[in-house]
């Protein structure tokens, strides 16, 4: 199954890993709740899931899920985050409004224009946020990240 666009892997590692941050960034702040384990300046300590471009396992990419706080009206924040995506050209996914279980039954998905996969699911008592970057063939993804240097010296 096709998410994003087909990039082949030839986003170097810095660049799917810089788009990765920026991206949960982003949701964090637009989300209307509190993540307390979000520290977008904490850069050490990531190291990226093998993923396939030509074969089953040659890249590599980044994923982690967060847990937060409520927001008042995840129904609102379901749309707003809906539309806030479209605004910025991500391609929306499934909306789902009546999970059940022991999420907040609402959960929102989308791919954005490099191929990232996020997943949005705000709740009353909890949200969580999923963040899935592009698969990249570049060796320096095998690297763990570390707080000065994240995929490459200088970075």
């Amino acid at each position: 199954m096709t998410t994003g666009p087909d990039l082949g892997g030839t986003r170097p590692a810095r660049d799917v890993f810089k788009d990765y941050l920026n991206t949960f960034d982003d949701i964090v702040r637009r989300s209307g709740a509190t993540f307390k384990k979000w520290d977008r300046a904490d850069l050490a300590g990531y190291n990226a899931a093998a993923c396939g471009v030509h074969s089953r396992e040659d890249g590599r990419l980044y994923t982690r899920q967060i847990e937060g706080g409520p927001v008042p009206d995840p129904d609102a924040a379901i749309a707003d985050m809906k539309a806030y995506w479209e605004s910025k050209g991500y391609t929306i996914g499934n909306i789902f409004t009546n999970m059940g279980g022991n999420t907040s039954g609402r959960q929102i998905n989308a791919t954005t224009p490099t191929g990232i996969l996020v997943q949005f699911t705000p709740g009353k008592e909890q949200s969580t946020i999923k963040v899935k970057s592009d698969c990249t063939l570049d060796p320096k993804a095998r690297e763990t990240t570390t707080a000065t240097s994240p995929l490459e010296p200088g970075a």
